[in-house]
């Protein structure tokens, strides 16, 4: 058992993620009060039966901490709040999220009214009339302060540190360059100079190879973008389980070709792997596999059982516990959805086409996982499906993996051995073509998008209850689990019909 398989932690980081979706829809008063009256029936039940009751009053608590970590984050103190006065404002660039010909978004942390010098306590996107900025710079601007009107849009803000935005003006704009490379923004830098590394290796699909890579899809032509998301390939672009499984891959071939074993060599892929979650900006879906992958690494080196629902649940801990409001965002639910279905159906479908090839009916039992954790999202968010996902995922998935190693190892050997580097890329490039033909093909000649409007958080709540009952984790006999479905399904049912 122990830290590997622990399902008391799976337990308890549920209880810590629902503390965190209590304090986004309940107030304090609706939430805290009948959980302290809980509190004290449990406390009862500690003297009587200790064992049962101090495991409940533990997850009580941990719903408690979730609630208390997030509702500062989710209701913050705006500190300024009128919307229709020019005021001026400095920050430090922390971040360019966008940039264009004659101008560029960035995010200003440590901003402060010029004329008061009053911190404003939370970021600051600014969508300056200048382009050429980089993190680290000082700026000076001068427009609009104001606050989100949108809730979605105001917690999307929030899980990256933005409460304010500001359209700012030509007149007062200053911009201060930073002398040298600040350290703490080399995850920016180091970025920066691999998209120049991509440029140049892969002159025709830079862009593509820049999504796939980093994350950053805003260099990616549009109908490739849309035609990727339009046939069910588009998680290739989201850093993941997919790419942080390859890049473990090739270092681990390289430890083993210069003979690093053991801790040695968990230690070295694990720092890589955090750098490389560093360089893409830490997204959720790239913490949560970085997180995973160590914890697999770990137990291989230390000779334990690896456990996928345990390792799970501890990256959800951390990524949540950092950043609640992470639990709020698309790529979170997406990610952690895809392993959630992974886990509980893959190896129940493996066993079921016992009449394939092996490795056809591992790449058949996953693929069908992990679309089947991520249905209840997508119909939620997209309110749509592509029906032939699968066909569009066995085709592209191996082809995106054998294109995402080569750009590593050509990436990585640039630097050191550059005419070796490109004939590695022109590979790459080559099946990244392929890729994209895959996705033109099937969306002039196999189109089978279903459209879902309706569903509810109730009905996806449902989805993923089914989810969890047909996991291993389930302890319960097979008529219950019979029944506890049948009241799911109609639960979703429900939900879609009223």
């Amino acid at each position: 058992m122990g830290l590997f398989h622990n399902r008391a932690l799976v337990g308890y980081t549920v209880a810590f993620l629902a503390g965190i979706v209590a304090a986004r829809y309940m107030a304090p008063p609706a939430f805290l009060y009948p959980a302290a009256l809980v509190a004290l029936v449990f406390l009862l039940l500690v003297v009587w039966k200790k064992a049962r009751g101090f495991l409940v009053l533990i997850a009580l608590l941990a719903a408690m901490a979730g609630f208390m970590r997030a509702y500062p984050a989710i209701y913050p103190n705006y500190v300024y709040r009128d919307n229709a006065t020019v005021v001026s404002v400095a920050g430090t660039v922390r971040e360019v999220w966008k940039e264009e010909t004659s101008r560029s978004v960035v995010r200003l942390e440590d901003a402060a009214l010029l004329s008061n010098g009053r911190e404003l306590e939370l970021g600051v996107q600014v969508s300056l009339p200048k382009s050429g900025v980089s993190p680290g710079d000082r700026v000076e601007v001068s427009g609009k302060l104001r606050i989100p009107e949108r809730e979605e849009q105001r917690i999307s803000l929030l899980e990256e540190g933005v409460g304010y935005l500001m359209d700012a003006r030509e007149e007062g704009l200053r911009v201060i360059p930073h002398e040298g490379m600040p350290f703490q923004y080399w995850p920016q830098y180091a970025a920066g100079w691999v998209r120049g590394v991509i440029q140049e290796l892969f002159p025709e699909t830079h862009g593509t190879v820049t999504g796939i890579l980093l994350g950053d899809k805003s260099r990616m032509e549009s109908q490739v973008l849309e035609e990727f998301r339009g046939v069910g390939i588009g998680h290739v672009l989201a850093v993941s389980g997919l790419h942080v499984g390859f890049l473990t891959g090739l270092l681990m071939l390289i430890c083993r070709l210069i003979r690093l074993r053991g801790l040695g060599r968990f230690l070295v892929v694990s720092l890589c792997l955090w750098a490389y979650c560093f360089l893409t900006g830490l997204p959720p879906s790239s913490m949560r596999a970085t997180i995973m992958a160590n914890c697999l690494l770990l137990a291989g080196a230390l000779g334990k059982q690896y456990d996928l629902f345990t390792s799970l649940a501890l990256s959800a801990l951390v990524v949540t516990g950092l950043n609640p409001l992470e639990l709020f965002d698309v790529g979170f639910l997406m990610s952690y959805g895809a392993v959630l279905g992974i886990g509980a159906l893959s190896g129940a479908l493996y066993r079921r086409l016992y009449r394939l090839p092996k490795s056809l009916a591992g790449s058949i039992s996953v693929s069908l996982g992990a679309q089947a954790g991520v249905l209840p999202v997508s119909l939620y968010v997209f309110q749509n499906w592509y029906v032939f996902s699968l066909i569009s995922n066995l085709l592209a998935v191996p082809v995106a993996g054998t294109a995402t190693t080569l750009a590593f190892l050509s990436c990585m050997i640039h630097p050191v051995l550059p005419f070796l580097a490109r004939p590695i890329a022109f590979l790459s490039e080559g099946l990244i073509m392929v890729m994209e033909a895959i996705a033109r093909f099937l969306t002039a000649y196999l189109p089978g998008t279903v459209n879902l409007e309706g569903l509810t958080l109730w009905g996806v709540g449902c989805l993923y209850a089914m989810l969890l009952c047909i996991s291993p984790w389930f302890g319960g006999s097979r008529r219950l689990k019979g029944w506890v479905l049948l009241a799911l399904a109609l639960g979703f049912l429900a939900s879609i019909l009223f």
